[in-house]
């Protein structure tokens, strides 16, 4: 536990995160450590729980000192060959297994001691709630990144093997069910788009429902005109089923028709722990590059020329898509990769969504230098109007006090 001098006239927030937030590698971890820093000892004086082990504490004690005065943590979920056949065995559970392996008596217990201490509890993540524990006093928000019960239902169609496909529905229903449950738990709800908001409202009628944009650092990913480089990258945690289909589709279906049209064309994947059978399978192809886990995004995407955003699965909004628009680096996209976000095709962004429309979109882009510049512009200036931090944190701190 770390403990930090706050104001004690700001009110009191306590941030409970299934996940520890640091390295902030993940869209999530980046949207709810973004939030915390710009929020912590300015609007709130903020305690967070997250699971961590000591380790992870001492390495990133100045990280934990930015977003919150007073960090409690609890065990993290158990890891190696035992944790997989308790995964594997979880599939029988009532619970959607990436819920229940988020389960821990020791947090709820943390939770039932810290009565009376906070006036606001925000439980991050739908995972979170299955720790959910009512407070006598404080005021419970649920913050949501995703509908998770889209990511599910939308697996269970394009998995191909039908063994999959009956997993990924059997998941979908118990997620369902356990996401409405938990929703009509909480004082309020708040959604990352009016897409996500617009569903929950269909299935919660009488809950009190907000949504906060999106938000990018402009000052960290800093702005360049568009260049010819020819390089080709797709940004996001390679060990999630939504982006692990999204560049499997893009290598298989898409990348052909580019690199018979653009021979001197690369293609880089940052993105941590890539499948093994993935790089394999694409990796052999000297113009594609699978990066793992970097330490700094902006510069390994910052000479790019194109940023794809391929994903055919998910839900929520994409925080990499916020930062390409930063850098002014050039977008493809999938509908569905830019669900939620207020981007305009031809104007922000290419839309594309079957292999064709994609390579084609690829291809305008390297060919033609306007409409890289008008693209690159039109985002920078959207994201620096609308989408700073600061204006995230706000419009986030604005529907939690009451």
């Amino acid at each position: 536990m770390k403990s930090e001098t706050s104001d004690a006239k700001l009110p009191r927030l306590l941030f409970v995160s299934p996940r520890f937030l640091f390295p902030a590698d993940t869209g999530g971890q980046i949207r709810s450590g973004q939030i915390l820093r710009h929020l912590n000892n300015r609007r709130f004086d903020i305690t967070l729980i997250s699971p961590a082990d000591a380790q992870q504490e001492k390495v990133h004690a100045d990280d934990l000192h930015l977003v919150c005065n007073k960090f409690i943590r609890y065990r993290p979920p158990q890891r190696g060959l035992s944790a997989d056949v308790k995964r594997a065995l979880s599939l029988l559970h009532p619970l959607p297994a990436s819920v229940f392996s988020d389960n821990s008596a020791e947090l709820r217990s943390i939770l039932s001691e810290l009565q009376l201490e906070h006036q606001v509890v925000i439980y991050d993540f739908i995972h979170s709630a299955v720790n959910y524990v009512p407070q006598d006093s404080a005021r419970t928000i649920l913050f949501t990144h995703n509908v998770e019960q889209n990511i599910y239902r939308r697996n269970a169609q394009l998995n191909g093997a039908p063994w999959k496909r009956m997993i990924w529905r059997s998941q979908w229903k118990k997620m369902a069910r356990f996401e409405n449950d938990a929703l009509g738990r909480f004082y309020r709800i708040l959604t990352v788009s009016e897409l996500d908001a617009e569903f929950f409202r269909r299935t919660h009628p009488d809950a009190d429902i907000k949504t906060i944009p999106t938000g990018v650092d402009v000052d960290y990913f800093k702005y360049a005109p568009p260049n010819d480089s020819k390089t080709i990258f797709f940004v996001g945690s390679m060990d999630y089923s939504a982006n692990i289909d999204g560049v499997r589709w893009f290598l298989q279906d898409v990348w052909p028709m580019v690199r018979e049209r653009h021979a001197d064309a690369l293609v880089k994947i940052i993105g941590r722990y890539p499948p093994p059978a993935l790089v394999d399978r694409f990796g052999r192809d000297d113009r594609v590059t699978f990066t793992g886990w970097v330490k700094d995004v902006y510069q390994e995407s910052k000479d790019g020329s194109v940023n794809i955003v391929p994903l055919r699965i998910g839900s929520g909004t994409r925080i990499k898509m916020y930062e390409s628009l930063a850098m002014g680096i050039p977008i493809v996209s999938t509908t569905i990769g830019a669900e939620g976000l207020p981007v305009v095709h031809e104007q922000h962004f290419l839309k594309a969504d079957d292999a064709g429309e994609f390579a084609d979109a690829i291809d305008s882009l390297l060919r033609d230098a306007d409409v890289r510049a008008r693209l690159s512009r039109n985002g920078r200036e959207l994201v620096e109007k609308k989408f700073t931090w600061e204006k995230v944190a706000d419009a986030f701190a604005d529907h939690c006090e009451f």
